[in-house]
């Protein structure tokens, strides 16, 4: 999927301009205007601002549950010597997020992006809360 959206980037052109020996405008391509796009886009768009805090949530829940949870949680939890069921719990993990962005994409044209963004922040807590309230993995 990575791919995919890293091919499609090579149509995205830039707003810059530069002048031209003849007067006009033409595009103005560079290394760095591609390296800073991001930049530019988050400082440029009114809505990335309230996006950001939702991606790196998001990046943090899934390194928080790859890292911790499937890494070291599991074992004390399931007290597997052999550790089989961590891949199945990451690909339930997996299969429920593909199943969970096919319903919300219906829900959007009925309820909107904004309560599915509630929703989803959430969810994050979600994850997250039962550590916190309970941090000593042994007693679970």
């Amino acid at each position: 999927m990575d791919f995919v959206k890293t091919y499609e980037m090579r149509k995205i052109k830039s707003n810059i301009k530069r002048d031209t020996s003849d007067g006009n405008k033409a595009p103005y391509y560079s290394i760095m205007s591609n390296l800073t796009a991001t930049l530019r886009i988050f400082r440029d768009d009114p809505k990335m601002k309230y996006m950001f805090g939702l991606n790196a949530i998001f990046g943090l829940s899934v390194a928080f549950i790859n890292s911790y949870v499937n890494g070291e949680f599991v074992d004390i939890v399931l007290n597997e010597e052999n550790d089989e069921f961590v891949g199945y719990l990451g690909a339930l993990s997996a299969a429920v997020s593909a199943i969970l962005s096919l319903l919300f994409g219906i829900l959007d044209n009925k309820i909107g992006k904004g309560y599915i963004l509630i929703l989803g922040t959430f969810s994050y807590v979600g994850v997250i809360l039962p550590f916190l309230v309970y941090p000593n993995a042994e007693d679970w």
